[in-house]
């Protein structure tokens, strides 16, 4: 089963998702059949961001994900992975991070 990891940046506003558009689409060309959400480091995540987010995955056949989130990204992580669920997709691990 081939995975990959999505890192995310410590911000990904509208600000931010042109820089982040072109290096995400290599995932998507890889077409794997896991991903891995490491959300350890965002501190900031708008509309823009999240709407990114939701087009590289309506272009991978993902049965399910996993998210990690760290000590800063922890509440960013739970609203994300509802978000996900709400959606239709299943998020099958959701991971913290203690603090260090």
């Amino acid at each position: 089963m081939s995975a990959e990891t999505l890192k995310f940046p410590p911000s990904l506003t509208i600000y931010e998702v042109q820089d982040y558009a072109g290096r995400w689409q290599v995932i998507a060309q890889h077409q794997p059949e896991q991903l891995n959400l490491d959300l350890s480091e965002l501190q900031e995540l708008d509309g823009a961001g999240f709407q990114l987010l939701l087009s590289l995955l309506k272009s991978l056949p993902i049965p399910s994900l996993a998210i990690q989130a760290g000590p800063e990204s922890h509440l960013i992580a739970a609203w994300l992975a509802d978000q996900l669920i709400e959606q239709g997709y299943r998020v099958g691990g959701l991971q913290y991070a203690e603090h260090e």
